[in-house]
């Protein structure tokens, strides 16, 4: 995920907790419903509610993208010592002779038929 996706995400997400936040409000004072402490208290935990889920999205929307870049580099990272272990290989294959390379095949087969 991009950066500007990431900021549009939050910003949706923000954007609409402060929406619900405000019709909240103008709910309140348009309405003047009498709300006693029990009505309070549970308007209070909803808002306490909706302000750790919006923090919570905010935060995994940020990690995911950090995650993401690790694992990218962590597969570099292999493709390198790949393509290392590789070159050595074949630097090794070009020294030999053909009698050492048919010893090194017969060794290889044996040893994967020990396997099976």
């Amino acid at each position: 995920m991009d950066d500007r996706y990431r900021f549009l995400s939050t910003g949706i997400v923000w954007t609409a907790y402060a929406i619900v936040l405000v019709g909240l409000f103008f709910a309140l004072i348009a309405g003047k419903p009498v709300l006693d402490e029990l009505g309070m208290t549970i308007l209070g935990v909803f808002v306490l509610f909706l302000t750790a889920v919006a923090g919570i999205t905010t935060s995994t929307i940020w990690r995911s993208a950090e995650r993401r870049a690790d694992a990218s580099f962590g597969a570099q990272e292999a493709g390198k010592v790949k393509r290392k272990l590789s070159d050595r290989v074949g630097r090794l294959l070009e020294q030999l002779d053909e009698d050492e390379i048919i010893e090194l095949e017969t060794l290889l087969t044996v040893r994967q038929d020990e396997r099976q």
